[in-house]
């Protein structure tokens, strides 16, 4: 269904008109009649436990003794200084190699490669170039087949390879990305796979295959101009992108998918390329982007995962497999700019170490939030969406609980953020209770070092930014502060909060997920992150009351949110212009 902005005015209008004619048709009495009845029927339901039957509940069980779901995580760094003078100090694109073991019957590899230094304008093909990895026609080259012979791979056949031997698989910028929206750690190209445990040296090199040596599948489309079927199943499915997919479409039409292909390689090269050649090319070049002025470089790294009693190395199992294929891949480049480096002898060696930084990955470089940044111009937007019959709003302050680590503030942040938006709780009364909206939340962004306070499908946004404003007004005074933060509610949101952090460590992949995101937000120590439920138990009402203090008023503070307002579009360009400045005010 397509959105219609006028359909949408004229059944508000029509809304209002019914409405107006249903209070005519009953009258005042009527009316009157109901509203007291609404009364009467509100206070009949409402349930006022009394405080002596919360003095009676049985105690909250001690939260450190939950069983959790094992899991162990080691890291391997391949840049220690005692492997710096060796021939493949700096050889591969990634750095770290994190590697756990769990309750799993699946071997499962996970590839991040950097992509800062790849440039501006290759960046739109990324969305082609992840869509089309696991579905690309494939070259086995001779060293890599039982006759040595090379062989060549339909794009049908590694689909179904594919299918048989990964129970899952995955290609990506970033993680949480769904077509190119990316939601985390977007620096990285992402490829991963899972097997049975059995097949995790035929998954590396399957996975290498992929990655490392392939061809084109658009390259079929070259000869099929005028063949419409053939060019949807070729090229036009894979898209999402409306204006990349038309500029691609154009290219194919007029014969230009040598263009295409060219793109898609050079995105292969960059991310394939090693932190010596990185290192390298910025020596020679003196390129202007930001990361060779900084003279710094962000390596890829690695997870592995396995079941707890495989009886292997899987970190020497992968990274053989990974020089054998860097190896080939090397070797049939054409261009003087990827000549293989390991022939060159060990002393005349460029130690690239010392003229780049090689920065570490773990915790993976970030930059939080900063209001400052912004100026006070865009420090409020508005964005009229037609089609829109709600509105939804997010309001941001700067939350920087991940440095220096450890910060006793993640704990407090998020339990108070629980207890104002648990259902039940001031938030979910105040605004769905009312009808404001259908959700008000607040929520802790800890890799953007953000808090936001969020409001989804809402019909009166600016009533319910107020009635936010309120409870966050009403907590700085005693009485308040007793009645939305009361022992009784503070041990209900450590409840809810450990229940979230149990449930997400609940499964294999969950435990193994849990280990990658508490190494890239700086939890060196894994046993750091399985005490998290420790620190959030021994959180005191003192603990919230400073961070309430400190992060939660800085959204009655103009000079230090950011506010952002989609709402649906009622009224002209003109109109939504003169009222931009009055969104942050109401």
């Amino acid at each position: 269904m397509v959105p219609d902005p006028d359909l949408a005015n004229e059944q508000a209008s029509k809304e209002i008109q019914d409405q107006e004619d249903r209070i005519k048709e009953l009258g005042p009495e009527k009316l009157k009649r109901l509203d007291e009845e609404l009364e009467k029927a509100i206070k009949d339901n409402e349930i006022n436990i009394p405080q002596k039957v919360l003095d009676n509940m049985p105690p909250i069980p001690d939260v450190t003794k939950i069983p959790l779901f094992r899991g162990e995580a080691t890291i391997k760094s391949i840049l220690d200084e005692k492997e710096l003078i060796k021939q493949y100090d700096l050889s591969r694109p990634f750095s770290f190699i994190q590697y756990v073991k769990t309750d799993t019957f699946f071997s499962q590899v996970k590839i991040y490669l950097n992509t800062v230094h790849i440039p501006e304008e290759l960046r739109d093909y990324f969305v082609l170039f992840q869509e089309m990895l696991f579905c690309t026609p494939v070259e086995i080259p001779k060293e890599l087949t039982k006759d040595n012979k090379p062989k060549l791979m339909s794009y049908q056949s590694v689909v179904e390879n594919t299918s048989e031997l990964c129970t899952s698989n995955e290609a990506s910028l970033g993680i949480g990305n769904e077509i190119f929206h990316v939601s985390y750690l977007s620096e990285t190209f992402v490829i991963s796979a899972s097997s049975e445990r059995n097949k995790y040296n035929e998954l590396c090199e399957w996975m290498m295959m992929i990655l490392i040596i392939s061809t084109k599948i658009i390259a079929e489309c070259n000869n099929d101009n005028s063949n419409t079927s053939l060019l949807n199943d070729l090229a036009i499915s894979v898209f999402n992108q409306e204006t990349f997919l038309q500029k691609i479409i154009t290219f194919i039409k007029e014969g230009k998918t040598n263009e295409i292909i060219q793109n898609l390689e050079e995105i292969q090269k960059c991310i394939l390329k090693s932190i010596e050649m990185i290192a390298k090319e910025a020596d020679e070049s003196k390129l202007s982007s930001i990361i060779y002025k900084k003279k710094e470089i962000v390596p890829g790294f690695v997870q592995l995962a396995m079941p707890y009693d495989y009886d292997h190395d899987p970190i020497q199992e992968f990274l053989a497999c990974w020089d054998k294929c860097y190896k080939i891949y090397q070797n049939q480049l054409n261009s003087y700019s990827m000549e293989i480096t390991s022939n060159v002898e060990i002393n005349k060696k460029i130690n690239y170490n010392n003229l780049y930084k090689i920065t570490s990955t773990f915790p993976f470089p970030r930059k939080p939030f900063n209001i400052n940044s912004i100026d006070e111009a865009h420090r409020s937007v508005m964005v009229p969406i037609a089609g829109l019959c709600t509105s939804f709003l997010i309001q941001y302050v700067e939350s920087e609980v991940l440095s220096p680590m450890p910060n006793e503030d993640i704990y407090a942040v998020t339990i108070l953020a629980e207890l104002l938006t648990r259902t039940e709780g001031p938030l979910y009364t105040s605004i769905r209770g009312n009808g404001y909206a259908y959700d008000g939340s607040l929520c802790l962004y800890l890799w953007s070092g953000q808090l936001a306070f969020s409001l989804y499908d809402s019909s009166e946004p600016q009533k319910a930014t107020m009635e936010f404003y309120q409870i966050i007004e009403e907590m700085n005074t005693e009485e308040g502060w007793a009645k939305i933060c009361s022992d009784f509610h503070i041990d209900t949101a450590k409840a809810s909060v450990v229940y979230k952090n149990v449930s997400s460590k609940s499964t294999a992949s969950g435990v193994i997920y849990s280990y990658l995101r508490g190494a890239l937000r700086g939890f060196v120590d894994s046993g750091e992150d399985i005490l998290y439920n420790k620190y959030v138990q021994e959180v005191t009402s003192a603990d919230l009351k400073r961070v309430y203090n400190k992060y939660y008023r800085q959204f009655l503070d103009p000079s230090k949110f950011v506010f952002i307002y989609l709402k649906f579009n009622t009224y002209s360009n003109n109109n939504n212009n003169n009222n931009n400045n009055n969104i942050i005010t109401f």
